[in-house]
């Protein structure tokens, strides 16, 4: 599955991570799934850990429709905090343009090539053990030169 994720509930957090070729069928699911998940009690803040994602496959349409889809969610997404980690170029691009849709007053999105920056921005830092029990490597990964 190219995106999964692991709740923190005591830490209202939630960490998401993609991988590979992510669509937006993918996000869809990913959004459907979050939104009947008990554990998800707004506001959370949201890592959403793009450093293994290959490509973001949304086109202007989708990424249109899927923030309309996110609209019907305002109620349980209200004031998330998301912090979107994303290394390589050509997805952090996609990222930050999928991310200047989204509504601020539904969620307040922030676009990272490093991930410490991000926890930072978060406040949550201090969760550095946490994430790395649940999978979120702390390193960025290294680039592959061949």
């Amino acid at each position: 599955m190219p995106l999964s994720y692991s709740i923190l509930p005591e830490e209202k957090l939630v960490y998401v991570k993609g991988s590979g070729v992510v669509d937006y069928n993918d996000l869809n699911d990913h959004l459907e799934d979050l939104a009947r998940d008990p554990g998800y009690q707004a506001p959370m803040k949201k890592l959403i850990d793009y450093r293994s994602l290959v490509v973001l496959a949304l086109n202007k349409v989708e990424a249109e429709k899927f923030n309309r889809l996110k609209e019907q969610y305002n109620d349980i997404f209200v004031k998330e905090r998301c912090a979107v980690v994303s290394s390589a170029d050509l997805t952090y691009r996609s990222t930050r343009n999928h991310s200047m849709e989204i509504d601020p007053q539904v969620a307040y999105t922030y676009v990272f090539k490093d991930i410490h920056p991000a926890l930072e921005w978060l406040e949550v830092k201090h969760l550095a053990e946490k994430l790395l029990a649940i999978g979120c490597p702390l390193q960025e990964p290294e680039e592959c030169c061949c």
